[in-house]
C-alpha cells in the first residue's frame, strides 16, 4: 500500500510539475509575442513619421546625435576657443532676451489696438441702435461677438503677463550668470 501511495504521489508531483513548467513556457511565449507586437508598432510609427515631410532634418542623424553630454561639453565649437565660444553663447542669450522683449511689446500693442477697436465698435453699435439702423436682435448679436472678442483679449493679456514674468526671471538668471557675486 505504501508503494501505491508513493507512486501515486510521485505521479501527481510529476504531472503538476510539468503543468507549471508548461504554464511558464506559455507565459514566456506570450510575453515574447507582446514584445514583438510593441516593436512592430514602434517601427510602424517611426516609419510613418519618416514618411511625413519635416523640412530638411535627417531622422537618422537626430537619433544618433542624442548624447547627454550636458551644456556645451563635447559640442563642436566651429574652431572657436572656449572663451570665444562662451562669449558667443552669451551674446546669443542676450539677443534671445531682446527678441522676446520686442515680441512682448508687439503683443501688448496688439492688445491695446484691440481694446481701442472694441470701444469704437461698441459706440458704433450703440449709435446704430439709437438711430434704428439695426434691430435689437442684431445689436444683441453684435454685443455677444464683442464680448467674445473681449474675452479673447483678456486671455491674451493673461498670457502676456505670464510671459512678462518668465522673461523677468530669465533676465535675472542671465544677470546672475554674467555678473556673479
Amino acid at each position: 500500500m505504501k508503494k501505491y501511495t508513493f507512486i501515486l504521489t510521485f505521479g501527481i508531483v510529476l504531472t503538476f510539475g510539468n503543468l507549471s513548467t508548461f504554464a511558464q513556457e506559455n507565459s514566456k511565449e506570450i510575453n515574447q509575442k507582446n514584445n514583438d507586437k510593441t516593436e512592430k508598432v514602434k517601427e510602424a510609427k517611426l516609419k510613418k513619421h519618416k514618411e511625413k515631410d519635416h523640412g530638411n532634418h535627417n531622422h537618422d542623424k537626430i537619433k544618433n546625435d542624442k548624447s547627454n553630454n550636458g551644456n556645451a561639453y563635447g559640442k563642436y565649437k566651429n574652431g572657436l576657443t572656449g572663451r570665444e565660444f562662451v562669449e558667443l553663447r552669451s551674446e546669443e542669450a542676450k539677443n534671445k532676451i531682446k527678441e522676446q522683449e520686442q515680441n512682448l511689446k508687439d503683443k501688448q500693442e496688439f492688445v491695446r489696438n484691440g481694446r481701442e477697436k472694441i470701444v469704437k465698435i461698441r459706440e458704433r453699435v450703440k449709435t446704430q441702435r439709437e438711430n434704428q439702423v439695426i434691430t435689437l436682435e442684431q445689436a444683441i448679436e453684435k454685443e455677444k461677438k464683442i464680448s467674445k472678442a473681449e474675452d479673447k483679449l483678456k486671455v491674451l493679456e493673461d498670457r502676456i503677463s505670464l510671459a512678462r514674468e518668465n522673461l523677468k526671471k530669465r533676465r535675472e538668471e542671465f544677470r546672475k550668470v554674467v555678473l556673479p557675486e
